[in-house]
């Protein structure tokens, strides 16, 4: 059995300036990090409709909550062709539980504009388009961030 803590809040000893949260500890126990940022690296193959070349990555990073994942991203001087939508692979083999969806940040031919970040139940890739189902003449920039839950097993 684990013993799960109660959530007090935390307490920094004055001496040593550390943290005392209980939360804390036991995601450390378990051998995980909570709500740590994870960088992830570049490569290419993680897209598919535009092109991304390293500099174009500007920051792409998930932290994980227990079942939850946020996911960062921001991709400048991007290139695309004419086309409907285009996908980021989810960092680190995460698989999404259910649907989830946000509002980002897209650069279509230099215009900025809403787009919509989604990925379905059981998948693996976030599916960028823009809010007004508009095709992409030429993707040149996402900047957002999607919440989602990370399917167990």
């Amino acid at each position: 059995m684990i013993h799960v803590p109660v959530r007090q809040a935390s307490i920094a000893d004055a001496q040593t300036g550390r943290v005392d949260d209980r939360w804390m500890e036991f995601f450390q126990r378990l051998g995980r990090e909570f709500g740590t940022w994870t960088l992830v690296p570049f490569d290419a193959a993680l897209f598919a409709g535009w092109t991304v070349q390293d500099a174009d990555q500007v920051s792409f990073a998930y932290a994980t909550y227990g079942q939850r994942v946020d996911v960062d991203f921001v991709f400048r001087a991007t290139t695309s062709l004419a086309v409907a939508s285009v996908t980021i692979a989810l960092p680190a083999g995460i698989v999404a539980a259910r649907d989830s969806s946000a509002v980002i940040q897209v650069n279509d031919n230099g215009t900025t504009m809403p787009g919509m970040a989604k990925v379905a139940a059981d998948g693996t890739v976030i599916t960028i388009t823009r809010v007004d189902g508009v095709s992409f003449t030429d993707l040149r920039a996402v900047e957002g961030q999607l919440m989602l839950q990370r399917k167990q097993g």
